[in-house]
């Protein structure tokens, strides 16, 4: 883009001592093409800034469309995050249950092994519990992993997979567009140049 204004302020300079020549105050012999010669540098002009104006336009459109798809893939990851924070805390949940179980394992037969069979007994109630939850939070943490869990990780990659399809479908059109804007400033351009024959 920074070439493209530079090149405007340069043409912009070429016309202007063009002009020059065409006036009678300024040279001593103003040619007599020189007039077609003004008209032919601003159909060129305005060719250039119309096709200046389109370029200038091309990165945004680029940058737009990378924006949202990065925008769109930073929200899934920042949710497939919280879903492995998640699994984490199931899985602490797992260890704990299962942490406190072998504790009051060790606690009933050391009981037992002491001859105070009456505390070991009522230690069953604990324990049946400390197993309930064992399961439970197992079943929790595996039902997450296979279920939840691996079905976010292939639907997260899959619509990656659709995000970048699209993302690329879109880029080409706009360039499609981009392309016949450009193609159009220049058959005017064209068309100018022949009516003015």
């Amino acid at each position: 883009a920074a070439s493209l204004a530079d090149f405007k302020m340069r043409y912009q300079e070429v016309v202007k001592a063009e002009a020059s020549s065409t006036d009678t105050t300024q040279v001593e012999y103003a040619n007599k093409s020189d007039s077609q010669l003004l008209k032919v540098l601003q159909t060129m002009g305005d060719t250039f800034t119309r096709w200046s104006d389109i370029q200038t336009g091309e990165p945004r459109i680029i940058e737009r469309l990378l924006q949202e798809i990065l925008r769109y893939e930073h929200g899934c990851i920042l949710k497939l995050k919280e879903l492995l924070k998640l699994r984490r805390d199931v899985i602490r949940c797992h260890e704990k249950a299962l942490e406190t179980k072998i504790k009051h394992d060790r606690e009933k037969a050391t009981l037992e092994n002491t001859g105070r069979m009456d505390k070991a007994l009522r230690m069953d109630y604990k324990l049946k519990e400390d197993r309930e939850r064992v399961q439970i939070t197992y079943d929790h943490a595996l039902y997450m992993t296979k279920g939840l869990f691996f079905s976010e990780i292939n639907r997260f990659s899959t619509r990656k997979v659709q995000a970048l399809n699209e993302m690329m479908g879109t880029l080409s059109a706009a360039f499609v567009e981009h392309n016949k804007a450009v193609q159009e400033v220049w058959d005017n351009s064209i068309k100018s140049l022949h009516s003015r024959r």
